[in-house]
């Protein structure tokens, strides 16, 4: 038995230095026909792309992935070699992905050395160690060959290239039935790529069955009808997942809470009061006032907060409600949010779970989303090409509880002014994003009371003299960033626009961080977004802010060119935020992004854009809740209304930045420790 292991090692540098080899062939697009196992992609239930993938023997493999999602997604090659662990040897990507950026990603490991080259990184190290490197750009199948690494590692964990670490849970077990077909699979949860654990379906033959997610799914063709059972098994997983974490998180007590010496921030008047105390009974807020004057009961719990401030639950105003977003809020202090589009029993469940306590998360109001049928459609099952469709739509919602609609861009514009006209008599407000070939004037003028994103506001100009623009694809982000450098915000035309939504008191959800990030952010540099907290993210989450934002042209003078007019039309926007914020038009601060991280740079945005730090914190603390209509319960720190506080370790009314410095949040009187909570997410302290 003793030449057994020369001979292994033998046939290990063999199968390197043919890997090796094979790496520098590039990956080339799979032949349909080549194909030995199929999926469906489904985006929000609706088919809209598959993955292809040839086995092409033992250790190596070739998938085609490919979906579209209104106007976007990705088309990518990719070619793998796995070792006897299958460990990948050899991983090589090309294509383009979600956001059309070019991909061109190439991983080789041999026994001593690790190589890697994608949108945002390049590098090489000596390791001898055994790990996986996850593609930036990765297809569904390579999370599989991942889960099986792991099944077949000790302890179920495996290092992770460049970074990080992965451990693998296993699951239930699902018998399934397809005609005269049945199949066994098996449920894993890995932990170590994102903020809450990825979740993967394997047969008995440790193949890829399907990767179920809130909204997009891969799944093994003609099994779709099983992924609603697939779903349910998982939310149950979460539901316990998110019950323990509640119960070890929140921090209940029956006893009077007092916070004591706190800089109280005046939501009313933009004042900051020193050496106040706030008292707290059950879920409401018992008192308030100079520490001098404000006598505790026996039995009261003191929180001392000398030199820290208090200020009212932030709001985030644009946000669609995921797994995983409520502890994240919550942590950074966003105790409520207002949710632009998900499916009615999905966010009813959150709601409830939220509300209840079996959930860590914020207070959710909710706006029901209608589109047109078509190929940009948006991600609701509330799709309407016809005025009786469109109450229908409506009625269900109100019927629901759902105080405002979302208009997307998909509707035609003729329906505008009657959907608006129809939800206005069920007293529901009406905002969105403005439809394709239609200006936000006239969208205002036929019954908007919010416009939701700022590029909109700016194609009520450029897109003047391009009739046949279509602002359902991401040409609606491209002609802004090529053209908002150019407008003159103090044109009469612009300034007469604005003053119109002055005037209307038509609101305005800029979402301006995310502009940001597209047009700022540049490949192999951490996204300006999120680079005060990269640190402190789990190196797998911060790779993702590494890929850039829009893609630029080819050629380094035309490259240089659009780089400097991206960045100057970045600058318009917040210019324009500034100017609508000037001229009295309400703004709300909204992310449709990162829970809780995405709203404080949004907070800081709109101070870079010249708005005085205390009116920031009022936009996103009364004054959001006078737009969600609860301002008689939330938005200021009064003795009557609902405690939902956050103390911060510093004076965000000196410098917005202060507000990531969230030290407790308390929720409808229950705290929670900020520490506690990014800690159980995998994220490092401040």
């Amino acid at each position: 038995m003793r030449p057994v292991r020369p001979m292994l090692s033998k046939l290990a540098s063999v199968f390197f230095a043919l890997a090796g080899a094979c790496a520098h062939a590039r990956a080339q697009p799979l032949d349909p026909d080549a194909a030995t196992r199929r999926y469906t992609v489904q985006f929000d239930g609706r088919p809209v792309g598959e993955q292809l993938v040839a086995d092409m023997d033992p250790r190596t493999i070739r998938v085609r992935y490919a979906y579209a999602d209104r106007g976007q997604g990705p088309t990518l090659d990719s070619s793998l070699a796995l070792d006897q662990h299958d460990l990948p040897v050899w991983i090589e990507t090309i294509g383009t992905s979600y956001r059309q950026q070019p991909v061109g990603e190439r991983f080789v490991r041999t026994r001593r050395d690790i190589t890697w080259s994608n949108r945002g990184e390049r590098g090489s190290r000596r390791t001898r160690r055994p790990g996986f490197y996850l593609s930036m750009d990765a297809v569904p199948e390579e999370m599989a060959i991942l889960a099986r690494a792991l099944l077949a590692a000790p302890n179920h964990q495996l290092a992770l290239f460049p970074e990080g670490r992965a451990n693998l849970v296993k699951g239930p077990s699902v018998q399934l039935r397809q005609g005269q077909v049945s199949l066994r699979i098996h449920h894993h949860s890995i932990t170590g790529i994102d903020l809450t654990p990825t979740e993967v379906w394997l047969d008995d033959q440790g193949q890829l069955f399907a990767i179920v997610t809130d909204s997009l799914t891969t799944v093994a063709k003609h099994w779709e009808q099983h992924v609603p059972r697939l779903a349910a098994l998982q939310r149950e997983i979460r539901r316990r997942r998110e019950r323990a974490w509640a119960q070890q998180l929140a921090n209940r007590s029956d006893a009077p809470v007092a916070f004591r010496g706190v800089n109280l921030f005046d939501s009313a008047t933009g004042e900051t009061w020193p050496n106040h105390t706030v008292g707290i009974r059950g879920n409401r807020i018992s008192v308030v006032g100079p520490d001098s004057e404000v006598r505790l009961g026996d039995g009261t719990r003191v929180i001392d907060a000398r030199g820290k401030t208090l200020i009212p639950g932030l709001w985030d105003m644009h946000t669609h409600v995921r797994a995983g977003d409520g502890p994240l809020h919550i942590a950074a202090g966003v105790t409520s949010v207002r949710d632009l589009g998900n499916k009615i029993d999905v966010l009813a469940e959150r709601q409830k779970a939220f509300d209840g306590g079996t959930a860590i998360g914020p207070r959710i109001v909710a706006t029901g989303s209608i589109d047109g049928p078509g190929p940009y459609a948006a991600p609701t099952d509330m799709l309407v090409d016809t005025l009786a469709s469109a109450h229908a739509a409506i009625d269900r919602y109100a019927a629901a509880g759902y105080g405002q609609i979302k208009v997307y861009s998909s509707i035609t514009p003729q329906l505008v002014a009657p959907i608006a006209t129809y939800a206005h008599t069920k007293g529901m407000l009406v905002s969105g994003h403005v439809p394709a070939f239609m200006s936000a004037e006239r969208a205002v003028t036929d019954g908007f009371d919010e416009l939701q994103h700022l590029d909109y506001l700016f194609l009520n100009f450029l897109a003047q003299d391009q009739p046949k623009l279509d602002t359902r694809t991401p040409l609606r982000f491209k002609t802004v960033a090529y053209g908002a450098a150019g407008l003159e915000l103090r044109d009469p035309e612009v300034m007469g626009f604005v003053r119109m939504l002055a005037d209307l008191d038509i609101v305005v959800d800029p979402t301006v961080t995310i502009f940001e990030s597209m047009f700022t952010d540049r490949a192999r540099r951490i996204s300006a977004v999120y680079a005060r907290v990269a640190t402190r993210l789990p190196s797998q989450v911060r790779r993702r802010y590494l890929g850039g934002g829009l893609r630029l042209p080819k050629g380094r003078k035309a490259r240089h060119e659009a780089d400097r007019v991206f960045r100057n039309s970045y600058r318009k926007l917040l210019d324009m935020v500034a100017l609508l914020h000037h001229e009295g038009v309400p703004l709300v601060a909204g992310t449709d992004a990162l829970a809780g991280f995405t709203l404080h740079r949004e907070l800081e945005n709109y101070v870079a854009a010249g708005i005085p730090a205390a009116d920031v914190l009022r936009i996103a603390t009364l004054g959001a809740a006078t737009v969600a209509g609860v301002d008689h319960e939330l938005g200021s720190i009064e003795t009557g209304k609902l405690a939902d506080l956050v103390l911060i370790d510093g004076d965000p009314t000196e410098s917005i930045s202060e507000i990531r410095k969230v030290l407790i949040t308390v929720r409808d009187g229950t705290i929670y420790h900020s520490e506690h909570l990014y800690a159980a997410m995998g994220l490092s302290p401040l």
